[in-house]
């Protein structure tokens, strides 16, 4: 190869590196507001309409045994007076 392809090639490839730089940062970009949508929308839906329980303690033992997992529907408490 001759000193003017070398030079060509690399003048070429050049561009191709900080363009792969800025994508990277265009990727951790999305990635991050991808995570904060995330999180809104699972702080909006424990607070709005489901959330997690365990039984910690024997107080419900006829119904619920110790370690149960439940998950509560907060809009069977949502009647027409919390929509006023």
């Amino acid at each position: 190869m001759t000193e003017e392809t070398l030079t060509q090639e690399t003048a070429h490839s050049q561009p191709a590196r900080k363009a792969e730089g800025r994508g990277d940062e265009a990727t951790l970009s999305e990635y991050m507001e991808s995570l904060l949508v995330t999180v809104i929308l699972a702080l909006f839906g424990t607070t709005f309409i489901v959330q997690a329980f365990k039984i910690p303690s024997a107080s419900m033992e006829g119904t619920l045994l110790i370690g149960d997992h439940l998950l509560v529907n907060k809009f069977v408490f949502w009647g027409p007076r919390c929509l006023v």
